[in-house]
């Protein structure tokens, strides 16, 4: 949350290693010495409220992940396999700590945190500081503290737990892993674990990984969460993240990296957000509103690591959820406003997610001002939605200003044909099931101040994929011919050409299958062998997309390419196209990241529907650089046009791109 006030102070900052440290354990007598810590860490927290600060766990925030992200921590998924040797050589870029306490630690301490589907992996490096370390790990002790807070199952605020990370002393003894807060406080968490790096190395490297079912909800859902990590030294000097903060997820970054960063939201918190299950795959996404812009994300969601935005006329003023009987995913409701011809207008629009993007199921002016004159109508959100007149002030049947909007509904009132609506949940969309009308002739507001609703496009979904063993003896064919034991790491059946019969679509180490019924007759394979990747562990994903709008699915291949420069390593982020004509051939590729070391430059890649047609379309924007700056980057932007099209530099120049298929080709288009 950006904010002028001293709110995120180094007091603020370091709220969580004071007052929620480890403190007396149960049944003991508090010391002189514990006492006097405790009633600093009181009058810390005293100074730090009466600066307005937040505690990570105070429900102030809205309905999830409270404030901004500030841009330290962030939660990365585990990309391999993590090993806890103190040496931290697989670990992505780290997040300084920058909130001191009392007398600052000297030097960097830096922390990161992956996650995988069972546990929360920390690392931390920490300088040369007073380490102390007994058989007690007590409060006094060198320690360091992770604070987790995790939407509550309600969607108001978060309940949060304070964990202490032990370090043992490196050669000499093991270390700890307990809770600091909460009905467990001091009780060591079952499952966690602490590794030091070798005695005698600076900085101190410590490992640790901690069970998602120590945390509140059991970690679930996966989103809007908050989070803070901070350093104690055996001295009493403290230096931490700051309290309060988002604690974004892979993809929730993305949204502040590819979009907000761009309209300089970076670090603002959202007029408006909820944590619910949107897009049906069984996982709560993260709904947030910055300004006009509307944005969704979620660790299943367009596979974890894109999101869907949405740019409204006006401002967005709400979210809310809608649940319906026999649908599985719940609707997104979104409030907004916006302003025309001297009129201000609010309206409900209802949400459905299916797949990857969003159709407006139902959308319905609410209330309108111009001027002194007011008129507004009540909706009942259900399974069936009832809209009646409201309030009604100043405005007559001839003066009455209607939207004229094709998509969304005009205001009911006495002033406007209808003064009562009934629309039904037909499976689709809400559909006018009743109404009642007004004998009135109110006139549409014209000019071309008038922003409207431009229909969403009638993109054809991709089509369903699903797992079969559809045409079994031919992947048997193929695994004798190619001599594969293995089972497939992609195994997915959907439509892809020639009839309407689906294909079987399989990955085999870096070979891509294609067989089925109705394909090449039935009675041989298609396959691919992706020598752009040097190692089948280099493959990430294979989804499929309906580009051209035909009905049939292309495929889209994600992977990392590694390159040596020297004595530098580049791994290179790329997307692949692939259609099934006579053959399977690649249609089009695009670079959206590149990393050496800690060092990244991400682009902001979407498919998005086509607003020009049917099917999907690339749109491709610049994203962020961390640690890479304009001039520290070697590489300078390239042109379009190549057998891989380039990745838009932040300050390449390029503002934008978009990128459609005509069933042969992708070509660049306005």
């Amino acid at each position: 949350m950006r904010s002028s006030s001293p709110r995120l102070s180094s007091l603020v900052g370091l709220l969580l290693l004071a007052a929620c440290g480890g403190g007396a354990g149960a049944g003991k007598v508090e010391s002189a010495e514990d006492k006097k810590s405790r009633e600093d860490a009181e009058a810390i927290a005293r100074e730090a409220a009466a600066q307005g600060g937040v505690g990570i766990g105070d429900p102030a925030g809205s309905t999830g992940a409270g404030g901004g992200y500030d841009g330290g921590l962030a939660l990365y998924a585990v990309n391999g396999k993590v090993v806890l040797d103190g040496l931290a050589k697989e670990w992505p870029a780290r997040a300084k700590a920058k909130e001191a306490r009392g007398g600052s630690v000297t030097g960097d301490v830096a922390f990161g945190l992956q996650s995988d589907e069972s546990f929360l992996y920390v690392v931390a490096e920490v300088p040369p500081t007073p380490f102390v370390r007994t058989a007690a790990f007590a409060e006094k002790e060198s320690r360091a503290v992770l604070t987790i807070g995790v939407p509550n199952a309600n969607g108001k605020g978060v309940t949060s737990v304070d964990i202490g990370l032990f370090p043992g002393k490196p050669g000499d003894s093991a270390g700890v892993v307990k809770f600091l807060s909460g009905a467990q406080k001091g009780r060591e968490i079952d499952g966690a674990k602490i590794v030091e790096g070798p005695a005698g190395e600076t900085p101190l490297v410590f490992e640790a990984k901690i069970p998602w079912k120590a945390f509140p909800n059991g970690g679930e859902p996966r989103v809007g969460l908050k989070g803070a990590l901070g350093w104690l030294d055996g001295a009493g000097n403290g230096i931490g993240t700051p309290a309060g903060a988002a604690l974004p997820t892979e993809a929730e970054l993305a949204v502040v990296q590819g979009l907000l960063e761009g309209k300089g939201m970076a670090h603002d918190a959202p007029s408006a957000e909820l944590v619910a299950d949107v897009a049906g795959d069984g996982k709560a996404e993260r709904v947030a509103s910055y300004g006009n812009f509307l944005t969704v994300a979620g660790p299943n969601y367009r596979g974890g690591n894109q999101f869907f935005f949405r740019e409204y006329p006006g401002a967005i003023t709400g979210l809310e959820t809608l649940a319906l009987p026999g649908v599985s995913n719940k609707l997104v409701v979104v409030k907004r406003t916006l302003s025309a011809g001297g009129a201000t207008r609010k309206i409900t629009e209802v949400l459905r997610f299916t797949g990857d993007e969003a159709d407006a199921v139902f959308a319905q002016e609410t209330a309108v001002e111009v001027g002194d004159k007011k008129a507004s109508s009540t909706v009942t959100l259900g399974e069936k939605i009832t809209v009646v007149s409201g309030e009604n002030k100043g405005f007559d049947a001839g003066s009455f200003p209607l939207l004229g909007d094709s998509v969304v509904h005009d205001l009911v009132s006495a002033f406007t044909p209808k003064k009562k609506a009934v629309y039904t949940w037909n499976g689709k969309a809400f559909a006018l099931s009743s109404e009642e009308t007004n004998a009135v002739s109110a006139k549409p507001l014209v000019g071309p101040s008038t922003p409207k609703s431009d229909p969403l496009p009638k993109d054809l979904p991709t089509p369903k994929t699903e797992k079969t063993n559809t045409s079994q003896a031919l992947v048997d064919r193929f695994k004798a011919d190619r001599k594969i034991t293995d089972a497939a790491k992609i195994d997915l059946t959907v439509q892809l050409a020639e009839d309407a019969t689906p294909e079987r679509v399989l990955l085999f180490g870096r070979d891509l299958v294609v067989v089925g019924p109705g394909f090449r007759g039935g009675s041989r394979y298609e396959y691919l062998t992706l020598q752009q990747f040097d190692n089948a562990s280099d493959i990430s994903s294979v989804t499929t997309r309906d580009f051209d709008g035909d009905g049939a699915a292309e495929l889209v291949v994600r992977g990392t390419r590694h390159m040596t420069q020297g004595a530098d390593t580049w791994n290179v982020d790329l997307t692949f196209v692939y259609a099934v004509k006579e053959t399977v051939k690649r249609v089009f590729a695009i670079e959206t990241g590149r990393s050496r070391g800690k060092d990244r430059v991400q682009g902001m890649v979407q498919m998005i529907p086509n607003p020009k047609g049917k099917g999907a379309i690339f749109d491709v924007r610049p994203g962020k650089a961390d640690g890479f700056t304009k001039e520290s980057y070697p590489y300078r932007q390239e042109p379009f046009g190549g057998a891989i099209e380039p990745l838009l530099l932040p300050w390449g120049g390029v503002t934008a791109a978009r990128f459609a298929f005509d069933g042969n080709n992708f070509s660049k288009v306005d």
